[in-house]
């Protein structure tokens, strides 16, 4: 699994548009595109800023991503 897909779901369920994810996590819209559609991955301060933003547990999410 990746961060995208993981992050993705995660602002689905809560039904956040990028938008509003991208305000919560201090981050943009077009970051948030580009990791959903796995053009890039977050550094790792911005990956834990939109995970709390999502309210998820920045440690255990990383322990179920995929590495190349």
């Amino acid at each position: 699994m990746k961060f995208g897909d993981i992050s993705k779901a995660r602002r689905l369920e809560l039904d956040l548009t990028q938008d509003e994810l991208s305000e919560m996590a201090g981050t943009n819209q077009q970051m948030l595109t580009k990791i959903e559609t796995y053009k890039m991955e977050p550094k790792f301060i911005v990956g834990c800023s939109i995970l709390v933003a999502l309210e998820l547990d920045p440690m255990e999410v990383f322990k179920q991503i995929s590495l190349p």
